[in-house]
């Protein structure tokens, strides 16, 4: 998915009245870059992301806390983000909790990357039912009184308080960069059951990390990757972006959780590009650099 393309859907949906008010959520690494400088805030699109435009997004209930009915599943059990989002839209009011106070719920619990809002924010304080669990019943529209509120609700929110406090510590203490679960599964493979097999596609598994890391710098050269960390580069050349992503699919390696984080020296490299009159030229060079590299 391509922040342009996603956001050309929006434009038809909002241009042909397909929707009234929409929430959007996306969990992934720079998932803020499908938004930053692009979601109007006028289209009645409200967007929340598990991360900033340039940092990782993280797996949570990762080993050793990822069992389920005492079994160990080898794997993280959900994204940090996605769950304190799924885990507070289960227990919330849904005729009571606004959009916003769930967005700062969220942001609060997820510690290991940035939560932001995009777009439209001015219908924030409406109730997330109106958004999820296809509406509020009617009887739930009426407000309880505030000491039957209160009397109902406070020994459950002090209770919620101390459960929240742990769980939320657990998920931030087992969480794992998403560009490292693979690294953290295979590593757990190992350990937990030693064998020369395992041992093996641990090895072999860093090994290709270490493979992409050195196709990467020869496609770009050392003092470009060197400049590039630090530095926040956000697409406008989308088609010189989509045509280097296919190169490199096609020739290098196919899309994982991984190589990904360097998908960012493609944007930088088009951005560059794109300034000087020989910029398509620049780019075909860097395309030829990459069928030279990735067939030796």
């Amino acid at each position: 998915m391509y922040a342009d393309k996603l956001h050309e859907d929006f434009q038809y949906m909002f241009e042909n009245k397909m929707y009234n008010q929409m929430t959007v959520y996306i969990e992934a690494c720079e998932s803020g870059s499908m938004f930053e400088n692009i979601l109007e805030d006028n289209m009645n699109i409200y967007a929340v992301t598990a991360a900033n435009s340039t940092e990782s997004s993280w797996g949570t209930y990762c080993s050793p806390n990822d069992k389920v009915n005492g079994k160990k599943i080898k794997s993280c059990l959900g994204d940090l983000f996605s769950v304190n989002w799924l885990e507070d839209s289960d227990k919330a009011d849904m005729a009571a909790e606004s959009l916003q106070q769930q967005y700062s719920a969220v942001r609060d619990l997820t510690t290991k990357s940035e939560v932001l809002q995009w777009g439209e924010v001015d219908f924030t304080a409406e109730p997330i039912g109106e958004f999820q669990s296809g509406g509020i019943p009617a009887e739930k529209t009426v407000s309880e009184s505030l000491w039957n509120q209160i009397k109902h609700k406070t020994p459950k929110m002090i209770k919620d308080m101390f459960e929240i406090n742990a769980e939320s510590q657990r998920k931030a203490l087992s969480a794992v960069s998403s560009r490292d679960i693979d690294l953290h599964f295979w590593y757990n493979i190992a350990v937990d059951e030693p064998t020369e097999e395992n041992l093996q596609a641990l090895q072999d598994y860093i090994t290709y990390r270490k493979k992409v890391d050195d196709t990467v710098e020869a496609i770009f050269g050392t003092e470009f990757m060197s400049n590039l960390e630090g530095t926040k580069n956000l697409p406008t050349d989308f088609e010189c972006y989509r045509t280097m992503i296919n190169k490199f699919q096609e020739q290098c390696f196919e899309a994982d959780g991984y190589n990904m984080k360097y998908y960012k020296a493609f944007v930088a490299h088009c951005e560059f590009a794109k300034n000087f009159p020989e910029g398509e030229e620049l780019v075909q060079k860097t395309l030829d650099k990459m069928d030279e590299v990735c067939q030796h």
